[in-house]
């Protein structure tokens, strides 16, 4: 590629990989991802695998913002018992994945990117072996600037569960 046509190509990459969505990380966790949560449910979302490093990918629990990853990144909230309907948005799409949560569960969420990065992400349940594994490899991804119209979720966020 020319370097012309790459010049003209940067400010699309950079208009891509922008993201009204600030995320800090850190190697220690607030909350360990796999201590017990008590009365209410544990969500971890775990994004790791193919690299795309210009996009992040935002979490809600039943509408509430509760995280948001970029590569290699983690986060846990808690959730009420009860059904919840999990949506991740990333740059090129939006996935669901619903979870009827109970009382003291750990649920843990993967994000994927799919090869090539046009076609978006999938998001899977996994075990908590597979989630150690990934998280071990990853650093907790903490929300430090949201667009104006959503509030930031706070220390631990928690998600109500569907009435």
């Amino acid at each position: 590629m020319s370097l012309p046509r790459t010049a003209a190509l940067l400010p699309l990459l950079a208009l891509l990989g922008c993201s009204a969505y600030g995320i800090a990380t850190s190697e220690a966790a607030p909350v360990s991802p796999f201590s017990s949560a008590g009365d209410l449910a544990k969500v971890c979302v775990i994004r790791s695998g193919f690299p795309a490093p210009l996009y992040t990918t935002v979490v809600h629990d039943d509408g509430v913002l509760v995280g948001a990853t970029k590569d290699d990144t983690y986060f846990c909230y808690l959730a009420e018992p009860g059904k919840h309907v999990i949506t991740s948005d990333g740059t090129f799409g939006v996935r669901t994945a619903d979870l009827v949560a109970q009382a003291g569960g750990r649920y843990y969420l993967k994000q994927s990117w799919l090869v090539p990065a046009v076609r978006g992400h999938a998001v899977s349940w996994v075990d908590e072996a597979s989630a150690q594994a990934d998280v071990h490899d990853s650093e907790y991804a903490r929300l430090t600037e949201v667009p104006g119209n959503e509030a930031l979720p706070g220390g631990t966020a928690l998600a109500p569960a569907l009435r």
